[in-house]
């Protein structure tokens, strides 16, 4: 073995310490619906509708936040790039707040939905939007694709949600499950072996949408890959941070997940760094820049990827078809050959991610900065150790199982 124990005694003597006090998770309101026939959903939604397009003419909705700070338009502070559209400004009111959205005419409704969870904390899939209407008529569920400019609405233009924060929905099920002695397992989660990726892998309309995605995508260098480094693709959202449901006042400290900024200095000293987050391109920016990754001293991105590098393979589960979409390595190793399944390791939170290439998948927990012990998350810290661990002594990572990562690293402690 190399010198890397002595290398790693700031986790050892970290391992030591004990938390002084856990976080205090916060509560919000849980809005709950009860099913109804469409025609009563239609009519729901045209009240709601009629309802915000009275107040939006008063021009009440500049100071009406509790609770949640409203950023004012009058700052020009654009959240979002121009896509080639004209700038349109929402406000959106939800949990007896208000925020101010920064979007513009050429973007879509699924872009809205992405911006929405990222302020509130909302999935798309939990999200119930009031006040927007195709050839004005309302309808209870808007296609993803709609440009905001369809609506034909003007700045200042209020609409509504329905829909809980998926850190709320953690905390009543994770209070459930205690309650009855159980843990909370993500069963839209699924886990992959080698049998599954070859499976998948040669399924021809996977590889039809990789050689797709593989011609369609232009990789943008930030900075250059490092002769003889190997290559750490990481998620961002979940895995490095949680933008989710960010107040204005929050730090930006407060955003990333404990010892980030530690575990991408250590990585960083034997792997080229590529974010690949599930979102659009001008949050992968925001996220970047505002939590100074792309600007930090001690470690730099060679490049970023966001969600329209991804597609969608099927996969059959417990009898049903099940398709979600992916992070095709391929998509990297066939525009820098230097790279493959023996010198790259994958950290996300959501094992389907690594559908095509599971050997190469290094799942983490899934980090909320809402919950309880939030403050007391080590799992970075852990990690950058394992890097650090495989990468002095190890040559072809396609012959480790990284499931078992944390018992390897216990085993390389134990040794010193």
């Amino acid at each position: 073995m190399k010198a890397w124990s002595s290398k790693t005694s700031w986790l050892r003597s970290d391992q030591n310490k004990n938390s002084s006090e856990d976080g205090t998770a916060d509560t919000a309101a849980h809005s709950t619906s009860t099913s109804a026939s469409d025609a009563e959903k239609e009519n729901h939604v045209e009240e709601l509708d009629d309802d915000l397009e009275s107040t939006s003419s008063s021009g009440r909705w500049r100071d009406s936040s509790r609770g949640v700070p409203l950023r004012a338009v009058e700052e020009g502070e654009s959240m979002v790039e121009s896509a080639g559209g004209e700038p349109l400004t929402l406000i959106l009111r939800w949990n007896r707040g208000e925020f101010v959205l920064q979007m513009n005419t050429a973007e879509t409704v699924e872009d809205l939905h992405d911006l929405i969870e990222l302020e509130t904390g909302v999935q798309p899939a939990n999200q119930k939007i009031f006040g927007l209407k195709i050839r004005g008529k309302a309808v209870a569920r808007l296609p993803a694709e709609t440009c905001m400019g369809e609506f034909g609405i003007t700045d200042g233009h209020i609409i509504k949600m329905m829909g809980s924060p998926d850190t709320l929905i953690d905390e009543m099920e994770e209070a459930a499950a205690a309650a009855a002695g159980l843990q909370v397992v993500d069963d839209l989660d699924f886990d992959y072996s080698h049998a599954d990726m070859s499976t998948q892998l040669h399924m021809p309309e996977a590889r039809q949408a990789l050689q797709e995605c593989i011609e369609t995508t232009a990789i943008h260098v930030m900075n250059p890959p490092r002769t003889g480094k190997r290559l750490l693709v990481l998620d961002l959202d979940h895995t490095l941070l949680d933008f989710g449901y960010r107040k204005y006042s929050s730090s930006v400290e407060d955003l990333k997940r404990p010892f980030m900024d530690q575990f991408l200095a250590t990585a960083y000293k034997y792997f080229d760094l590529v974010a690949w987050s599930q979102t659009r391109w001008h949050y992968v920016e925001l996220k970047l820049t505002e939590l100074g990754i792309i600007s930090h001293s001690e470690y730099k991105i060679c490049f970023a990827l966001d969600r329209t590098s991804m597609f969608k393979v099927t996969r059959e589960r417990d009898g049903e078809i099940k398709r979600h979409e992916v992070k095709a390595l391929e998509l990297i190793w066939s525009k820098f050959p230097q790279w493959s399944a023996k010198n790259t390791v994958h950290i996300d939170d959501l094992a389907r991610n690594f559908a095509l290439n599971p050997q190469s998948g290094l799942q983490c927990t899934c980090f909320k900065r809402r919950r309880s012990r939030a403050a007391n998350d080590r799992e970075l810290l852990e990690m950058a150790a394992y890097l650090e661990h495989i990468a002095e002594n190890e040559t072809d990572f396609s012959r480790l199982d990284h499931t078992r990562w944390r018992e390897r690293l216990q085993k390389a402690i134990d040794r010193r």
